[in-house]
């Protein structure tokens, strides 16, 4: 067996390590289930006149 063949094992192995590590940590982000809202001026300024 050539080495090159081992370290193409190694790279491929932290690759997937490293993937589900990416995953894990999205899956236990308190960010994770936060929607983004977006608001316009136009938006803002109609709620600030119907005050």
């Amino acid at each position: 067996m050539h080495l090159s063949f081992y370290k193409d094992d190694f790279k491929e192995f932290v690759d997937t390590l490293v993937v589900a590590l990416r995953e894990m940590e999205k899956a236990e982000s308190p960010t994770a289930h936060v929607h983004p809202i977006i608001v316009r001026e136009n938006q803002l300024a109609a709620v600030e006149s119907n005050k």
